[in-house]
């Protein structure tokens, strides 16, 4: 996430403001992966390198992007709680988690 969250800083002069911002980094590492695996920027054979690669140390849940034969990411969902003072946590899943959830409703 440094990696991002460098580069995110160096073009707009800010660090990220949430984690949304890797999402966009790993669709870019994963179309730049499938483009160089592709050796052309046929998109025939780019949407096969899709279908068919994997991105390791991914910086989404699980940590590994690949698609699945439909063509839709396969990665686990995640729940995120907005918590007072402005905080948002990642609450699951627990090996992605930030921060622990709060129930029923969080008090100010």
């Amino acid at each position: 996430m440094q990696k991002c969250n460098t580069g995110y800083k160096a073009i707009t002069g800010h660090a990220p403001e949430s984690w949304y911002a890797a999402t966009a980094y790993d669709a870019m590492r994963v179309m730049a992966q499938s483009i160089e695996k592709a050796g052309s920027l046929d998109k025939t054979a780019i949407r096969d390198q899709l279908r068919s690669g994997e991105l390791k140390n991914s910086l989404l849940p699980g940590g590994t992007l690949k698609f699945g034969a439909n063509g839709q990411v396969t990665n686990p969902f995640v729940i995120v709680q907005n918590k007072p003072d402005g905080k948002v946590d990642i609450v699951y899943p627990p090996d992605s988690a930030t921060g622990s959830p709060i129930a029923p409703k969080p008090q100010n």
